[in-house]
C-alpha cells in the first residue's frame, strides 16, 4: 500500500485525539519521515493505544522534533503565489486562483517526484486555514471510517461531532466539522476538514479550530473555488 495512505488514518485519529497544532505538525512530520504505520488498514487496537499514549509515534524530546522540522524546512521552497508554484508541481493540480484566503505558498520536494507536496496557508499559518496537496492512489474512506467507529466504540475517545463521508464532486470525501475533543478530560479545540481524491491527487483542506472555527460549508466553498 502507498505509504501516504497512512495519512488518512492519521486524520481520523487526530480528529479525535489531538489539538489543531499537533494535527498540522504530525501530518507534515509523518509524510516527510515516514514515522507512522505504512498500512492504515491494519491499524489495530494496540496501535491505537500507542497513538493515544505516544503522540502518534513522534519523537519524545523537543530537540528531536525540532530536528525533524529543520530537515523538512530544508526541502521547502516558498512561492509568491499559486501560479509560480503550479509550474513546479509534476502533475496538474487545482489551486486557489487568487490570494483570497491563502497568503503562504510552499512546495516540499522529496527524493522522488511522487514525493513532492504542496502546502498552502492563510496569514495565520498552522493555526489557520490550510491546504495540503500530494500524489496518492485512490483512497477508500469507508474502510477508515469503519476503523474509526470500531475504535470509538471501544472507548478510545470522546468528542462533540464525528467525521463523516460525504459526496464531493461526484465521489466520496472525508469531512469533519470544527469543534472539540475530550482528551484525558480536557476540552481540546479541533479544526474542521475536507479530504478528497481527484485524478491521482489528494487534497486536504483544514479550517480554524474550536466550536467557532471554520465550518464545513465554508471549507466546501473554498474547495469548490479551486481551479
Amino acid at each position: 500500500m502507498n505509504k501516504r495512505l497512512a495519512s488518512i488514518s492519521l486524520i481520523l485519529i487526530a480528529f479525535t485525539l489531538l489539538s489543531v497544532t499537533l494535527l498540522s505538525r504530525n501530518i507534515f512530520i509523518a509524510r516527510q519521515k515516514n514515522i507512522i504505520h505504512n498500512d492504515s488498514a491494519s491499524f489495530s487496537n494496540d496501535n491505537a493505544s500507542s497513538a493515544w499514549s505516544g503522540g502518534l509515534s513522534l519523537p519524545s524530546t523537543a530537540q528531536s522534533r525540532a530536528q525533524l522540522f529543520e530537515d523538512w524546512a530544508k526541502r521547502q521552497q516558498s512561492f509568491a503565489g499559486p501560479e509560480a508554484l503550479r509550474k513546479e508541481f509534476p502533475l496538474s493540480v487545482k489551486l486557489p486562483t487568487t490570494l483570497g484566503n491563502f497568503q503562504q505558498f510552499y512546495l516540499t520536494k522529496g527524493p522522488k517526484s511522487t514525493d513532492t507536496e504542496i502546502h498552502i496557508f492563510d496569514a495565520n499559518g498552522a493555526t489557520g486555514i490550510q491546504l495540503h496537496i500530494y500524489q496518492c492512489a485512490k483512497l477508500d474512506f469507508r474502510s477508515w471510517m469503519a476503523q474509526y467507529i470500531k475504535l470509538k466504540n471501544e472507548g478510545f475517545w470522546t468528542n462533540d461531532k464525528d467525521p463523516a463521508i460525504i459526496t464531493f464532486h461526484g465521489t466520496d470525501a472525508l469531512a469533519g466539522e470544527a469543534g472539540y475533543n475530550l482528551v484525558f478530560g480536557n476540552k481540546e479545540p479541533r479544526p474542521g476538514f475536507l479530504t478528497w481524491w481527484e485524478n491521482g491527487i489528494v487534497y486536504e483542506l483544514y479550517g480554524t479550530p474550536g466550536e467557532n472555527g471554520t465550518s464545513l460549508n465554508e471549507l466546501i466553498n473554498i474547495a469548490n473555488s479551486l481551479q
